[in-house]
């Protein structure tokens, strides 16, 4: 006796899926569906949007893969209660006093959420590309880079290598394989090399398997990617920042004033 075929799973559009996604995900970001606000129903996405159920279901899963949306049980779907992040580049900048913390840990004492930083790497390694070009070196020319991930409330939210001149960097601590009280901008302030001028290149791209891996995501998101070239008072190149975060953790902010003619 043959088995019943079984009856056919609902058929999901998953670009339509994906196109509500955005639309929710736009909400999310603008305020209309704040912080801990509960999620429209399944039906009601559907009805929205003039779809099927399961396309609205898929919309909502791909949202609680990226940390948009949370499910509680019995209660419905509601929006993460921690928004995103908020980072502005000038916080890198400020130099630590002697024997200060890096200042982005320092900086949550009062937000109640702590931050560290994992020190995964650090050595010679060939220059890369855009590396290569902001010291004025040859591709693959050896630099030094110092390989570590921000973790905010134990979890992953920043991926960043640095990276200094050999002729800067070698037999110093930047060169060392383990932490450094107040970061590397401790180390060039005391070498006579402070940090002065900051020129950051932004961009956003898909995740790469290692940022996958480090970020613990099982599919990607969009990363937003920061090219930071750091210069000394004198204008001399000291590093050279890889720094990237999930796009569906972190917002930036930028503060400034319109020049004025002479």
């Amino acid at each position: 006796m043959n088995s019943p075929t079984p009856p056919p799973k609902p058929k999901v559009d998953r670009e339509r899926s994906a196109q509500i996604a955005a639309e929710i995900r736009a909400q999310i970001m603008d305020g209309n569906l704040p912080p801990g606000s509960q999620a429209p129903s399944i039906p009601t996405i559907a009805e929205q949007y003039d779809t099927g159920r399961s396309t609205a279901q898929n919309a909502y899963d791909l949202l609680k893969e990226e940390g948009y949306l949370e499910g509680r049980r019995g209660s419905g779907t509601f929006v993460r209660t921690t928004p995103h992040e908020t980072i502005e580049p000038a916080d890198y900048g400020r130099v630590p006093l002697a024997g200060e913390a890096y200042p982005w840990i320092t900086r949550p004492a009062t937000e109640g959420r702590p931050r560290s930083i994992d020190l995964r790497s650090v050595g010679e390694v060939p220059a890369p590309g855009q590396v290569a070009a902001a010291f004025g070196i040859q591709l693959g020319d050896p630099v030094i880079c110092r390989e570590q991930v921000f973790l905010l409330d134990g979890a992953p939210v920043e991926y960043d290598h640095i990276y200094f001149p050999v002729d800067l960097g070698r037999g110093t601590r930047l060169a060392e394989a383990r932490r450094i009280k107040g970061g590397a901008p401790a180390v060039l302030a005391e070498m006579g090399r402070a940090p002065a001028a900051f020129d950051d290149l932004l961009a956003t791209r898909g995740a790469t398997m290692k940022e996958l891996e480090v970020f613990g995501l099982s599919k990607a998101v969009p990363m937003l990617r920061t090219f930071r070239v750091v210069h000394d008072s004198d204008g001399a190149v000291i590093s050279a920042e890889v720094i990237v975060k999930p796009g569906n953790r972190w917002q930036l902010r930028y503060r400034w004033k319109p020049e004025t003619s002479a």
